[in-house]
């Protein structure tokens, strides 16, 4: 026996109580019963005599089991439905067995209305599901026509996505090359001038946020390796040459002045094409310097 319960809302008014079962059957204590009808026989005597009379069968019509006693002792519990209840109250044929036939009559009206509530709460739930069910369909659909309708765009976008990352990848080449043939130019300058520049005013550019840095040093190169730590992308696209630290120093600050408005960060400047332009200018304007004075 799991929980007690009455059919009834108080439990003043139900004689005998009736138990709901772990298989979810409502039972009735035999015991309880005997002691209800005021039945003068023992009880083991009482309902093993009307078990074998009325061919009461275990399982269809009564649940029996050993009880464990707080003496240790052990008794034969018997669980009966309350359709067998009913009828060994009918055949007691007294006013208790009177009493409680009626009260079992008014158990199976109060179960049957239980059952009916159950039914239309049930009903009711699947109903809410089926729309619950509908509306899921329905947004379902949706999402699918606007994947089917926006998916193409997605697609497309990402495409245009691949082909600016391409045309960056081919520019950025393209820059490396420069970068190069800068460098072996200015090798070349050195060289046919018979001397190393003193210093450099070099540019150093930044390909994933598009900056470039300006500063000088005698050892350009050097500066370069400093910040590959930092990002190992940096590209020197300039290597501006200067006859002197001091002439490096000034041109360096003359430029940082000039392009003050597209400063960045620190030495960093978001340089223009034409920019670009003015640097490879100075540039030929220093080598022109340095070959005079050689």
């Amino acid at each position: 026996m799991n929980n007690k319960v009455s059919i009834f809302a108080n439990d003043v008014q139900a004689p005998i109580k009736v138990e709901l079962h772990e298989n979810g059957e409502y039972f009735v204590s035999a015991r309880e019963l005997h002691e209800f009808l005021e039945i003068k026989s023992k009880f083991a005597d009482w309902i093993k005599n009307r078990i074998e009379k009325y061919d009461f069968s275990e399982i269809s019509d009564y649940i029996s089991f050993s009880k464990i006693l707080e003496n240790g002792g052990r008794e034969i519990q018997y669980c009966l439905s309350i359709n067998m209840a009913k009828e060994l109250a009918m055949v007691e044929n007294n006013h208790q067995g009177k009493k409680a036939r009626q009260y079992f009559i008014s158990c199976e009206d109060k179960l049957k209305q239980i059952q009916e509530l159950i039914i239309q709460q049930q009903f009711d739930s699947l109903q809410s599901l089926e729309k619950d069910i509908a509306n899921n369909r329905n947004d379902v659909d949706n999402i699918m026509k606007f994947l089917n309708t926006e998916f193409p765009r997605v697609k497309e976008y990402f495409e245009y996505v691949d082909g600016r990352i391409d045309d960056l990848e081919a520019k950025l080449s393209t820059e490396n090359k420069t970068l190069e043939n800068t460098v072996e130019r200015v090798d070349k300058i050195e060289e046919t001038l018979g001397f190393k520049a003193v210093a450099h005013i070099y540019i150093i550019f930044c390909p994933r946020r598009r900056w470039y840095k300006i500063g000088s040093s005698h050892n350009a190169k050097g500066r370069k390796k400093a910040f590959d730590v930092i990002d190992a992308n940096l590209v020197i696209i300039l290597e501006i040459p200067v006859f002197s630290r001091d002439e490096a120093y000034n041109q360096e600050t003359t430029l940082k002045k000039r392009f003050i408005t597209k400063h960045q960060q620190g030495e960093w400047y978001a340089l223009d094409e034409n920019d670009l332009a003015y640097l490879k200018s100075l540039e030929q304007s220093n080598i022109k310097h340095l070959t005079q004075m050689a």
